[in-house]
């Protein structure tokens, strides 16, 4: 079966643009899948995105791979990430290839990092996705957004919420 593959930019509701691979059957697509990569690694996922998007093509499912904020070819740096804008660009992922597909059905699958990202979406909004898959998910996000901030000099780490200072230090993990 053919599909077709473009690079595409979403824009994230804080401004950084993703950018992205949207791969799409040749008929119309009633489902499709956001793809969500691991950490320190891009939307290709080691060529295992690529293959796994053909597949689903082929299989009349249409899916969009995006490079995570600070990662492969999307805006913004480390110490800008957060989970609250992680969790607000797969919303904004989501809602990309819905319209960009027409598909009704939307799925989420995760890796590593990303795999941790869309489980903690998908136990938040549990009515918006058909699916959701998880490969070898990272689940405990304490060290990268909470212990991180923790340390000296740290600052608007934790779930946009910490603000470090010298020794007086303070998390609000209220997100």
């Amino acid at each position: 079966m053919q599909h077709l593959s473009a690079s595409t930019t979403v824009r994230t509701l804080d401004g950084p643009q993703l950018r992205g691979t949207l791969v799409t059957p040749d008929t119309a697509a009633e489902q499709a899948v956001v793809l969500v990569h691991g950490g320190g690694v891009t939307r290709e996922e080691g060529g295992f995105f690529a293959r796994l998007a053909g597949g689903l093509a082929d299989a009349g499912i249409a899916s969009l791979r995006y490079d995570l904020r600070a990662h492969g070819a999307s805006d913004g740096t480390p110490q800008e990430t957060t989970l609250s804008a992680h969790l607000n660009d797969i919303r904004t992922a989501l809602e990309y290839v819905c319209e960009a597909t027409g598909a009704e059905r939307v799925s989420l699958l995760g890796t590593s990092f990303g795999g941790g990202l869309a489980a903690y979406y998908a136990a938040k909004r549990p009515s918006e996705l058909d699916r959701l898959t998880l490969l070898n998910p990272q689940l405990n996000f304490k060290n990268r957004y909470v212990e991180q901030c923790l340390r000296p000099g740290r600052v608007g780490i934790a779930a946009g919420r910490c603000r470090c200072s010298g020794s007086a230090r303070a998390v609000s993990a209220d997100a």
